[in-house]
């Protein structure tokens, strides 16, 4: 009988050592990972913001931006330029992250005054509609399951999303980052399945032999979207998954492209570290190889903060727009972000439209103050300057 009561006793004590483990790990993943990479990203930015503009050689010439109305002052001349014409042009509204689960779900289905869905996109709705093509990144996989609970990284939102997805004007989202396969391949094909009912394109998912492109035509101009995540995401018994920054995808997906007889391109990379200023050296080569093989465009996601942008041969690479509708309220560079509108004429981008956002109540952003403009543009000027 006591050896019997000595193994049970092992047993129990395995298991609480197993359970504190484990929790220990929730509360460093989940609470002080994000405050060190935080306490990083602000020395960063305090670095930026001791140094004046004339030292990061800001260029205050070019057209001003339109920026909810607010004049932005010393932007940078490639930030500036309009080249507008007569012509037809095509409207394009670029956001960067959206996550659906977590509090983001929670404080949508709390609300009374309007269709829970719809609540993160109410206030950008009218900007998202417009555009002849509006494009994001989609950092949930859409299945029907148990409710996420704060802190968890393992997203799954609601089928109903879709229709909100399609009612707040989205016409492609980006598959293709490390959340996707969080429900596995069902959770993936449930989502491509779901979008696809709904009109809505997605890209990013693919393998040596699928292209994961997204091809549309708008008034005579064919655009083609290419979607990439940083290699070494998790592509568990996925046939299909999302396509790394690789060389050898971005070559094939691109020829892909120009086979088919694109006018523009655009890239999007899922890349970089997580709360960074700035985008790194692997960001760097992957989006200017991009423009190197025929890209017109690069936009970026991930880092969950604003990240620099250049001009690079002519064409603009926003390393990251930041969170677009996100849960990380807890602080101010994760709430945040940036939307695009961008003038396209001529298989040419003539006009940006900078759209700074905050997100509230964990889950809906809205049009930034002019104050907060300022905030956000300082990022994308201080470390574009940095760049160049």
């Amino acid at each position: 009988m006591s050896k019997f009561f000595r193994s049970a006793s092992f047993i129990i004590s395995l298991a609480v050592i197993g359970f504190v483990g484990w929790l220990a790990g929730y509360f460093f993943v989940s609470k002080i990972a994000p405050e060190l990479a935080l306490n990083i990203e602000n020395r960063n930015l305090a670095r930026l913001e001791s140094q004046s503009a004339s030292s990061l050689s800001l260029d205050p010439a070019g057209i001003t931006p339109t920026v909810l109305g607010e004049k932005i002052e010393n932007e940078p001349a490639f930030l500036n330029e309009d080249l507008t014409t007569a012509a037809s042009p095509i409207k394009i509204f670029l956001a960067g992250d959206i996550m659906l689960s977590r509090w983001v779900e929670k404080r949508a289905l709390a609300q009374t005054s309007t269709d829970p869905f719809d609540y993160p996109f109410v206030n950008f709705q009218n900007q998202i509609a417009a555009a002849d093509l509006a494009f994001a990144n989609l950092e949930t996989p859409l299945i029907a399951g148990a409710p996420v609970s704060d802190g968890a990284m393992i997203f799954r939102a609601s089928p109903s999303w879709t229709p909100a997805l399609k009612s707040a004007g989205f016409d492609a989202l980006s598959l293709a980052n490390n959340h996707i396969l969080n429900q596995k391949q069902a959770g993936l094909l449930k989502t491509q399945s779901l979008l696809t009912e709904q009109g809505i394109n997605n890209c990013g998912i693919g393998n040596t032999s699928t292209s994961g492109t997204a091809i549309f035509t708008i008034k005579d101009l064919k655009i083609g979207v290419a979607c990439f995540t940083y290699d070494g995401v998790k592509k568990i018994g996925a046939t299909l998954a999302p396509l790394g920054t690789t060389a050898e995808n971005l070559k094939r997906e691109l020829a892909y492209l120009k086979d088919q007889q694109v006018d523009f391109i655009i890239v999007s990379m899922h890349s970089g570290a997580e709360y960074a200023a700035t985008a790194n050296p692997a960001q760097t080569q992957f989006a200017r190889q991009a423009v190197d093989l025929g890209a017109d465009l690069v936009v970026g996601h991930h880092p969950h903060v604003v990240q620099n942008m250049e001009l690079y041969k002519g064409k603009y690479i926003f390393y990251s727009l930041g969170n677009f509708i996100f849960d990380q309220m807890w602080s101010d560079a994760t709430r945040r972000g940036l939307a695009l509108v961008l003038t396209v004429e001529d298989a040419t981008v003539v006009a940006i439209e900078y759209l700074p956002v905050v997100i509230e109540n964990y889950s809906q952003p809205r049009p930034a103050n002019p104050a907060e403009s300022d905030w956000i543009l300082k990022r994308l000027k201080w470390a574009a300057a940095l760049g160049r």
